[in-house]
């Protein structure tokens, strides 16, 4: 019965993954399911969580992320309450759940999750750019993570863990299969056109460089030239006016200026704590704080930077709670930084951290699959006898 449980809770990790870009509905219903089986599986076994300062974070985050929803001067219905806690509650969960579980390995997880994130990837990919290149889409994105950005970071991710495994993997299959995505998420974020994730590219494959000792001539020349390669074909064979006119912007800030200001001021008149509640920003109204500016960045659903929207959606608590949550995780990776899924973990931090500027980046599926990695890299931490690399 237990090795059944565990193998059923592998499978359905199997099946997760592999809808995260292409069926909501099935990535739903095998969520819900990973939990209910951790839960039993925790149950059976007499587990009990971790209980430190990454707990303890998430515990404050999600307890006055709550909070912000009761006492907001919006949307207090227990339904909206429900509704906007709810994706973060049960990442969490999951977080918490897969990095106790004591039957995971660095095999399990190649077979489990590597390789339908990889799957995955490769359809939503093609069907991404067959509606862009062949049936005219102005924007490319992937089916399931939907806007252009969301999937821009979400390729993003997908880039950090191929590239990493690349460079670590010595299995001849998973090293060129890995190459392979790559090479396709490289593809894929030059036609989202999202600057931050073309700009994030470099800072990724030299964070990679670094972590795998792998800086030298070779691996500075050679993947210059493919880049070269890749922008001679985007701009003379697929002819993609969106990625040059995108990149023609550089770091210009595109009007989101205007929604910094506006999340700050709306936030200056409180609750510090609290905030207005989670998906609220969509109520406030860009025109009292400038009277004068016709502009569409008025009103918006989120202030397109991780942190402002968190500050003024769930409180300085929230945030502060949030970095620190990030912060206790980064250095416990950097501590066990020889560790496949600690560098990848590294990564998705810094990359985060620096993405959060501009855009929402933590939540969703993109939320989802950092905290997969982070429980993953925390399960190696706490289990390093019994990952083996082959």
């Amino acid at each position: 019965m237990k090795k059944n449980l565990e193998n059923i809770f592998l499978i359905i990790l199997f099946l997760m993954t592999l809808s995260l870009p292409l069926s909501e509905a099935i990535k739903q219903i095998t969520f819900y399911l990973l939990i209910f089986i951790g839960i039993f599986i925790f149950y059976q076994n007499k587990l009990t969580i971790i209980k430190d300062k990454i707990f303890w974070s998430i515990i404050i985050f999600l307890l006055f992320s709550i909070l912000s929803s009761i006492f907001s001067e919006y949307e207090t219905e227990i339904k909206s309450i429900i509704k906007s806690n709810l994706d973060l509650i049960r990442i969490f969960i999951l977080f918490l759940i897969i990095r106790t579980l004591p039957f995971f390995t660095y095999n399990s997880i190649k077979k489990y999750f590597i390789f339908p994130l990889y799957i995955s990837f490769i359809i939503a990919f093609i069907w991404g750019f067959y509606e862009k290149y062949f049936n005219n889409y102005k924007v490319f994105k992937l089916h399931s993570i939907g806007h252009v950005n969301h999937s821009a970071i979400y390729l993003v991710l997908i880039f950090t863990i191929s590239l990493s495994l690349f460079f670590y993997e010595k299995e001849k299959f998973t090293k060129y299969f890995s190459l392979i995505i790559s090479i396709l998420s490289v593809i894929g974020i030059l036609s989202t056109g999202s600057r931050a994730a073309i700009f994030s590219l470099p800072i990724i494959y030299f964070l990679v460089l670094i972590l795998e000792n792998k800086i030298n001539l070779y691996t500075i020349l050679l993947p210059s030239f493919l880049v070269l390669i890749i922008g001679l074909v985007f701009y003379f064979i697929l002819h993609d006016i969106w990625f040059l006119k995108k990149i023609s912007y550089g770091f210009y800030p595109s009007g989101r200026e205007i929604i910094d200001k506006i999340a700050i001021k709306k936030w200056l008149e409180g609750p510090y704590f609290l905030g207005i509640g989670p998906g609220n920003f969509k109520f406030i109204d860009g025109n009292i704080y400038f009277p004068d500016l016709n502009s569409k960045h008025l009103h918006h659903s989120h202030a397109h930077n991780t942190y402002l929207n968190f500050l003024v959606e769930r409180g300085i608590v929230s945030l502060f709670a949030y970095l620190f949550f990030l912060l206790s995780l980064i250095y416990k990776f950097i501590k066990n930084n020889k560790l496949i899924f600690s560098k990848i973990g590294i990564i998705f931090i810094i990359i985060n951290l620096i993405i959060s500027f501009v855009n929402t980046t933590f939540h969703h599926e993109n939320a989802l699959l950092m905290c997969l990695i982070w429980s993953f890299a925390l399960n190696q931490v706490d289990n390093k006898s019994k990952y083996e690399k082959n």
